[in-house]
């Protein structure tokens, strides 16, 4: 299982509809309407989502 695949099966059903991204090296790629943006890390994208 890749790190993307057990971030998704670790969340909650309704975290996991809403979060949608992946790690590279240079930080976290989440989706923000309908395009990935560069986070410097998973939290910074979460907190975003949150806002």
């Amino acid at each position: 299982m890749d790190s993307f695949s057990f971030i998704i099966a670790s969340r909650s059903s309704k975290e996991a509809t809403d979060m949608k991204g992946y790690f590279v090296s240079g930080g976290y790629m989440g989706l923000v309407g309908g395009s990935y943006q560069l986070f410097a890390t998973e939290s910074d994208y979460l907190e975003y989502l949150a806002d």
